[in-house]
């Protein structure tokens, strides 16, 4: 039940992104954020499952290992784009 509910949130984060980005953005910037957003995907998309593939036949946890290790990275650069920048995370120009 937690791998179905973990899995229904990973598949509706992108579109919900995207949705709530292209609320907020107009013109060439509209197009730039959805490549960028596209780009990112598309990068996420192949080497996530290889390296939670890769990490299952290293370690007993490694799925769980995966979901601590991708999470505290986006928490890490979340938390470093907020200190380096003076915007919050997410607001537009």
């Amino acid at each position: 039940m937690a791998f179905a509910l973990l899995g229904a949130g990973g598949f509706t984060l992108y579109p919900t992104t995207m949705s709530y980005a292209c609320g907020k953005m107009h013109g060439r910037a509209l197009v730039r954020m959805t490549q960028k957003l596209m780009f990112s995907y598309s990068i996420g998309s192949l080497t996530g499952p290889m390296v939670a593939g890769m990490m299952l036949e290293k370690f007993h946890t490694g799925l769980f290992l995966f979901v601590i290790l991708l999470v505290a990275g986006w928490a890490l650069w979340l938390l470093l784009m907020r200190l380096l920048t003076d915007k919050p995370v997410g607001t537009t120009i």
